[in-house]
């Protein structure tokens, strides 16, 4: 069975309207991850101090930073069922290219503090070629991810 990221809600910051909110977790696996957008609302009911295990998205061509901010991802299998399950779930934005036999997919990615999902085309900004099991790019800790489902 596939871990998301689970760890620690720590904060809840207001976005631009009531439902819309930034997340603050810390991972059971380490680390401090600030900047988790909500943007559906689907995180509302989540208690601040109790754990979760949340599907998250990474979003938006990763930034580059220093190698001491900065997180290791690998690609772990580039045609991932999305999460069809869990508390609360947005919309998968998927874009022309994430496709395969079996419906739409996103790509599983490895980082230190879990494992996240992502588009083909999102990944496209850091590979040479297509994203590949195996394949590998690096992400700051600053990078936005999106919140897709709260599984526990």
């Amino acid at each position: 069975m596939t871990t998301y990221v689970t760890g620690v809600l720590e904060a809840r910051a207001p976005g631009s309207d009531d439902t819309v909110c930034w997340l603050t977790l810390r991972p059971t696996r380490g680390g401090l991850l600030r900047a988790i957008f909500d943007y559906q609302g689907i995180s509302q009911a989540l208690v601040i101090g109790r754990t979760y295990e949340l599907a998250l998205e990474l979003t938006y061509p990763c930034q580059h930073g220093s190698s001491d901010d900065c997180w290791q991802g690998i690609v772990v299998d580039p045609f991932w069922p999305k999460p069809a399950q869990g508390v609360a779930r947005a919309p998968f934005q998927r874009t022309k290219g994430d496709r395969s036999p079996t419906g739409p997919t996103c790509v599983l990615v490895q980082a230190p503090f879990g494992q996240l999902l992502s588009s083909v085309s999102q990944l496209q900004h850091h590979l040479p070629t297509l994203p590949r099991a195996g394949s590998s790019f690096t992400c700051p800790y600053t990078q936005r991810l999106d919140v897709l489902a709260v599984l526990t």
